[in-house]
């Protein structure tokens, strides 16, 4: 009896090991899927740096940030790395998808990613 236990406890340990891994590769997918879809169909705006706090894992560096823009009379929000010269209600230039405009990325991160053919200084 303690056998066939030990081996149900290892198979779920086991299931929630997958579903772990499922769960990150998913995060994974659906950011480079978003990255793709906005180097090719992203367009610039404008948005507003939101005096509503990041909240999240810091990493080495000055933090992140909200911003909001408006579209069609709809607010969205997106997230971005802190720059220096850059304050609570100073206008950032960003990229979003026409067709979807909650997935959009600050000017800077653009510049770091693979859609370079979007940047134009």
């Amino acid at each position: 009896m303690k056998l066939i236990e030990k081996i149900k406890k290892l198979k779920l340990a086991r299931l929630a090991f997958l579903l772990l891994i499922v769960y990150f590769l998913k995060g994974a997918f659906l950011s480079f899927y978003n990255n793709s879809k906005l180097g090719r169909y992203g367009v610039p705006g404008y948005a507003i740096i939101s005096p509503e706090k990041y909240v999240g894992a810091r990493r080495h560096g000055p933090g992140k940030y909200y911003f909001t823009f408006e579209l069609n009379g709809t607010s969205y929000r997106g997230v971005a790395e802190k720059e220096a010269d850059v304050f609570v209600g100073d206008t950032i230039k960003i990229f979003y998808l026409p067709d979807d405009p909650s997935v959009n990325c600050s000017y800077q991160y653009a510049k770091g990613i693979f859609f370079q053919q979007l940047i134009e200084d």
